[in-house]
C-alpha cells in the first residue's frame, strides 16, 4: 500500500490497523462454524474496508472529517433501525453500527496513544 505524503500521521496508523484488522478477519472467517457469526465478522470487514477506500479517495482527508463521515453513516443506520422490518434487519444494522463505532473507538485509542507520546 502505497502512502500519499498529504495523509496525517493518524490517518495513516488509522489505516494501518484497519488494515491489519481486515486481514486477522478475514482469517477467522474462514475458520468459524457459526453462520450468524461469519456474517457479522464479514460485515466488519466490509465496513472497515469501506473506511480504508474513503481513506485511499481521499488521501488528504484530515481525521476529523473521517470521524464525521463515519458518525454521519452511523445516524443514517440508527434512523433505519427504527424502520426494520424483522429481527434479521434489526441484526444486520446493529451489527453495522458496531462495526463503524469500532473503527471509531480505534481512532481514538490511536489518538490517546499519540498524545501520550507528545512532548
Amino acid at each position: 500500500m502505497e502512502y500519499v505524503f498529504g495523509r496525517t500521521k493518524e490517518v495513516r496508523q488509522l489505516e494501518r490497523k484497519l488494515a491489519s484488522e481486515s486481514e486477522d478477519l478475514k482469517k477467522n472467517v474462514k475458520s468459524l462454524h457459526t453462520p450468524t457469526l461469519m456474517r457479522s465478522l464479514k460485515r466488519k470487514v466490509q465496513l472497515i474496508n469501506w473506511t480504508l477506500q474513503l481513506i485511499e479517495l481521499n488521501p488528504n482527508i484530515p481525521i476529523q472529517e473521517l470521524e464525521i463521515i463515519i458518525d454521519c453513516n452511523i445516524d443514517s443506520l440508527e434512523s433505519e433501525l427504527g424502520d426494520a422490518q424483522s429481527r434479521w434487519q434489526s441484526d444486520r444494522i446493529f451489527d453495522e453500527i458496531r462495526s463503524l463505532e469500532w473503527i471509531l473507538f480505534t481512532k481514538k485509542i490511536l489518538h490517546s496513544s499519540m498524545d501520550r507520546f507528545i512532548w
